[in-house]
């Protein structure tokens, strides 16, 4: 059975369902996958990028809600905003 063990543990270290050992109740896994994305860098990013837009004036949020979020032109969110390009 050690014998059958091992060799499981060698060939199948892409098995992430289960722990690979269990023992005095410590789980060791045999594999981790990474994360796909950066989460600190995501919660930096967005806590700068809230900061960033709790400074604008009603205007300015006006301009990048139509031309970024909403993909208007300059020229649609000026005549919309009732403003000029």
């Amino acid at each position: 059975m050690a014998k059958k063990r091992r060799r499981l543990m060698e060939h199948e270290r892409l098995i992430l369902d289960a722990p690979a050992d269990v023992s005095d109740e410590e789980v060791v896994m045999v594999d981790t996958i990474a994360a796909a994305v950066d989460v600190s860098g995501e919660v930096e990013g967005s806590v700068f990028i809230q900061g960033a837009l709790s400074s604008l004036t009603p205007l300015q949020w006006g301009v990048i809600t139509a031309t970024v979020l909403e993909g208007a032109t300059e020229k649609e969110a000026a005549v919309r905003l009732g403003i000029s390009k």
